[in-house]
């Protein structure tokens, strides 16, 4: 990633404007990690007066600042333009005496190094936890500097990335040992996607051939409480300008919020992405383990032009927007459109139908057809509306209602009529439709994966 003047510019006047600034997680009085948390701590100790700036605030600070100090992690500290290093590095500095000698200060004497042990039920679910990791899998456990034994409650961070730092989970909390209580808070960074750099595979083996290419961004924050042997979670999840080239389907320009609760529940605030010229939303609630899921796909100012040539039905052509619903219900294994409805807007436009030969030469035995072959030819529709309904794999039932007149047949006479259209429109809906099958089939690939690893 590159570090645009803009936001150069801005870091540059944060940190020389102040003598000692901390670029971290929230804000001083409240902290959003465990790492950001040890260093206001540490900070507090030493000086009265500091600047901090929120990452979380800022998404291009929070990505810049990293690029500006070529340090991979936040919270990142600053003293009189220098960059002194993160968490582990300030907290070695602190202990030397080095830090307070950086910010003018006296240092207090070193106190007693404490002693940490771990048990060995502990040592074991760490070497559990080694052994399933990836082989360049970094594991990074800290302890808050300011825990003190005698307190009830055990305040706790954890880091988790890989070699590469593609992917980096931070995992901060507490737990009071006596009541079974406890709450963490996970944050991953930001995941970003581009061709040709990172993508779905190089994070888990088991996407490997299910996602061919994705661009755009992923962010997941979550929280956990449990009390005893119960507990209750949320991940919250956000997609920003995805799009999926996969074996599924493909997605383009998806903006999304939802959220992934303990019992499984997809609670889903809202989804948007692009296609045939406008867009699809939808929002609402999907259980994965209901037998009967349902959805409704809403659809804005879709193109008719782009929507004719995606049907690929020769000879038809037309211009104008569509606007609708689209009810979707998933039981089993099977996805079904029921009674969804698209309707044409504002004054109406011009639909075109000129087939090839040997179809209009059906019309020498078929009156009707015929008549309304003439008619198409140029039809100046005031009214289109299209109803779907059925498996669109396989029978759906496809209708299209026009209103309006061909200038040049019979004077203009006014005429309704209804056409039922190729199969071919379905299947373009289906491929629309397939990121309800998405979290099956990642399921299916982590679960093959997972059985040839055992």
């Amino acid at each position: 990633m590159s570090l645009d003047t803009d936001t150069r510019q801005r870091i540059e006047e944060m940190i020389t404007s102040n003598d000692v600034v901390l670029f971290m997680k929230g804000n001083r009085a409240a902290p959003q990690c465990g790492f950001s948390s040890t260093l206001v701590g540490i900070l507090d100790g030493l000086v009265a007066d500091y600047a901090t700036a929120n990452v979380l605030a800022d998404s291009a600070v929070r990505e810049g600042i990293k690029e500006y100090s070529q340090w991979p992690t936040i919270p990142q500290l600053y003293v009189r333009g220098e960059f002194l290093g993160g968490c582990d590095i300030v907290q070695e500095l602190a202990a030397s005496g080095e830090l307070a000698q950086s910010l003018g200060v006296n240092a207090s004497p070193p106190s007693e190094q404490p002693e940490v042990s771990v048990t060995p039920a502990g040592a074991e679910a760490l070497r559990a936890a080694a052994g399933s990791a990836p082989e360049d899998a970094v594991l990074h456990l800290g302890v808050d500097a300011r825990f003190e034994p005698n307190e009830r409650a055990l305040d706790f961070e954890i880091e988790f990335a890989d070699a590469a730092r593609n992917l980096v989970f931070e995992i901060s909390g507490s737990h009071d040992p006596a009541l079974g209580t406890g709450r963490a808070v996970i944050e991953v960074e930001p995941i970003e996607f581009f061709p040709g750099g990172l993508q779905p595979a190089d994070l888990s083996p088991a996407l490997a051939g299910l996602i061919t290419e994705t661009s755009g961004s992923i962010t997941m924050v979550g929280s956990a409480d449990w009390r005893a042997h119960e507990w209750r979670g949320q991940l919250e999840v956000g997609l920003v300008d995805l799009s999926v080239t996969s074996e599924a389907g493909n997605i383009d320009g998806m903006n999304a919020k939802f959220a992934i609760g303990s019992d499984g529940i997809i609670a889903i605030e809202s989804a948007s992405w692009k296609f045939a010229g406008g867009t699809l939303t939808t929002a609402g609630t999907i259980d994965p383990l209901a037998p009967i899921k349902e959805l409704t796909v809403r659809a804005k100012g879709l193109d008719l032009a782009t929507l004719i040539t995606l049907v690929n039905l020769e000879g038809l052509s037309g211009s104008g927007t569509l606007d609708g619903e689209i009810p979707i219900v998933r039981d089993g294994d099977e996805t079904e459109i029921r009674q969804a409805k698209l309707h044409s807007v504002g004054e109406g436009d011009v639909i075109r139908y000129r087939p090839e030969a040997s179809v209009a030469s059906l019309g020498v035995a078929d009156d009707q057809f015929a008549m309304a072959l003439a008619v198409l030819e140029n039809f100046h529709y005031e009214q289109i509306g299209v109803e779907i309904d059925g498996n669109p794999s396989g029978d759906a039932a496809v209708q299209i209602h026009l209103e309006g007149a061909n200038p040049d047949h019979e004077n203009g006479r006014a005429v309704a009529f209804n056409l039922s259209v190729d199969a071919a429109l379905s299947d373009l809906l289906e491929t629309q439709m397939y990121f309800y099958r998405i979290p099956d089939l990642i399921e299916e690939r982590v679960r093959a994966h997972a059985a040839r690893n055992k």
